[in-house]
């Protein structure tokens, strides 16, 4: 009977998402995905490939391409299967760890996540595998819940934090510093091990070094901060405000988690250190974007509902009205969340002008086509010479491209799609662009314009 309740919720998401969140046109990161995903089913024939991205998300999606699927389609399928299971995963883990009303409450509070339905992201499938591998891990199953880590760190690599606490809540945890119980954590790191170590051997036999893809991420990561920084309390107000007002509870839930008598298993240290180690590293990097909570939402979402649950367990029947009370915050918090997934501007498929234009003429396009977004060959199965903006676009890669520029055949730009990062004082990133955008247009036959609304040109589409 209890199992019926988080069935139930788990229908409404999935009624919710069918009713409100239609296909969408597909973002930077997962235009780069399914296209690195025909890479690979291609042999290198179509799409892209960009090193510094894990490869399980892309190879998902690619096999779906390679039976005939619809990559773009089944984004959206995967986003709503993989947000589904993570309820089903955080109220068994809630069950587990703290009780019953907590994990109907942390299921409730996922199932009308405003982030899980309005992102589209890597994130939510990585953050589904990393909820079972910390499920096995409270079930004693060492080796698997390793080998899910893994499987969670090579969808995004943001799901290191989540491995990272999982290791530090057992050495914060004294029951555990045990030698066999310590044996059975080296089983988990056996299991992370085994899956991470081909990737590894493959970066260094491809790219000589087999911390490549991580130095790289970093290096990105770095260059591309100066252009979305935020107030420090970003993600705070977020949260609060277009996410869930009950994670306002998460503080209370610190509190209880914390207690002496509180530790009876490892449970509660791994959700609390999983949550609190993710938003310091969110914290300390400049770049903030909601689709960074999403590994971390569900971790807040358990201890908010622990310390809501442990609220209403201390009230007595004397505060019967201050218990509605708490019960209509819940409700309102959810409809609220609800209502902002309603009020999101997420429309269908548009396709742009780059998009329209190399569906309508994919057979003519040949030889070396440079891009400078990946979302612009993302309908087609043409594959990309040349990513203008990989890894990053600065002052060498503008002066590598003039180099270079005799070599394309087609080129589709945005000069939007590639600022110069961190430019330098002199401005000579700048200056190089701005050659590198006149020598295209000079030397190549343009195809479109892309102009802006002050009349200037931005852009377009060149053929050699």
């Amino acid at each position: 009977m209890d199992s019926l309740w988080v069935w139930a919720i788990i229908m409404l998401s999935l009624l919710a998402h069918i009713l409100n969140c239609p296909v969408k046109n597909p973002s930077w990161d997962i235009s780069a995905c399914v296209s690195m995903g025909k890479y690979i089913y291609s042999l290198g024939k179509a799409g892209l490939w960009e090193g510094f991205r894990p490869i399980i998300y892309p190879a998902i999606l690619g096999f779906f391409w390679k039976i005939g699927g619809d990559p773009i389609l089944w984004t959206s399928i995967l986003d709503i299967c993989f947000g589904l299971g993570s309820i089903y995963l955080v109220y068994l883990i809630g069950k587990a760890v703290f009780n019953y009303k907590t994990a109907i409450i942390c299921a409730l509070f996922m199932a009308f996540s405003p982030a899980y339905f309005i992102l589209t992201d890597t994130r939510i499938a990585s953050t589904f595998f990393a909820l079972i591998a910390v499920y096995l891990l409270l079930k004693n199953r060492f080796l698997f819940s390793g080998i899910l880590m893994a499987v969670a760190f090579l969808t995004n690599f943001s799901q290191l934090f989540t491995f990272i606490s999982i290791f530090l809540a057992v050495s914060c945890y004294p029951p555990y510093l045990k030698k066999e119980n310590l044996l059975k954590i080296g089983k988990s790191a056996l299991g992370f091990a085994a899956v991470i170590t081909p990737f590894l051997i493959f970066n260094a036999i491809i790219n000589k070094d087999f911390l490549h893809p991580f130095i790289l991420s970093g290096k990105i990561l770095y260059t591309y901060s100066f252009m979305s920084h935020k107030s420090p309390l970003y993600y705070l107000k977020y949260l609060l405000t277009q996410e869930n007002f009950c994670l306002a509870f998460y503080l209370i839930g610190a509190i209880f988690a914390v207690k002496p008598d509180s530790h009876r298993n490892i449970g509660k240290p791994v959700i609390l250190f999983a949550g609190v180690i993710s938003l310091i590293f969110l914290y300390a990097i400049d770049t903030k974007h909601p689709r960074y909570l999403i590994p971390v939402i569900p971790y807040l979402y358990m201890i908010s509902a622990y310390g809501i649950a442990e609220t209403l367990g201390r009230l007595n029947i004397k505060l019967r009205a201050l218990k509605l009370l708490l019960y209509g915050l819940i409700a309102v918090s959810v409809l609220s969340g609800y209502l902002n997934v309603i009020n999101a501007d997420t429309e269908p498929i548009r396709l742009d002008i780059f998009q329209r234009y190399v569906q309508r003429n994919e057979g003519r396009l040949k030889g070396n086509i440079w891009i400078s977004n990946p979302s612009m060959l993302v309908y087609s199965n043409l594959r990309a010479a040349q990513l203008i903006y990989y890894p990053v676009f600065d002052l060498r890669r503008a002066r590598q491209l003039r180099r270079d520029l005799g070599s394309a055949d087609v080129i589709l730009f945005s000069d939007n799609d590639f600022p110069c990062l961190r430019p330098d004082s002199g401005g000579e990133c700048v200056a190089e662009k701005k050659k590198l955008i006149e020598e295209v247009a000079s030397k190549f036959k343009p195809e479109v314009y892309l102009i802006d609304k002050n009349n200037r040109f931005r852009g377009g589409i060149f053929k050699r």
